[in-house]
């Protein structure tokens, strides 16, 4: 009997911690409908699944099948130099959103972070 009060009282604290709404994933369900379940969780993490991904690990569920080769996969490098900026002038924004809105525009914290350049500034 105690193993199955400790296995509520787990249950009840994670609920407890983490209060909203959860995906409940049993096990034999994962089991004989993985593809599905895997499915349904990436779409309650609000992700949009990669198939080919589920597929491969459909395909290949064993660890000793998860090996890549050690060359990464070719990338485009002006585009991920334009994504990596276009990401940090969107941080600078929200930086400079929740300076402005604390301090105002007219402030001295707001003019010692001379917030009034982005990253292509820099370049």
């Amino acid at each position: 009997m105690t193993h199955i009060t400790s296995w509520i009282d787990f249950y009840k604290y994670w609920i407890k911690v983490f209060p909203g709404k959860a995906y409940i994933i049993y096990y034999n369900n994962l089991k004989h409908r993985t593809f599905s379940e895997l499915e349904g969780a990436i779409r309650f993490l609000g992700l949009e699944p990669d198939y080919v991904r589920l597929n491969c690990t459909i395909e290949f569920p064993k660890p000793a099948y998860f090996k890549r080769t050690n060359t990464p996969p070719p990338v485009d490098k002006k585009t991920l130099f334009r994504f990596s900026i276009s990401k940090a002038d969107k941080a600078i924004g929200i930086f400079k959103q929740l300076i402005f809105s604390e301090f105002g525009a007219e402030s001295e914290t707001y003019k010692r972070f001379n917030l009034d350049i982005s990253v292509k500034d820099l370049l």
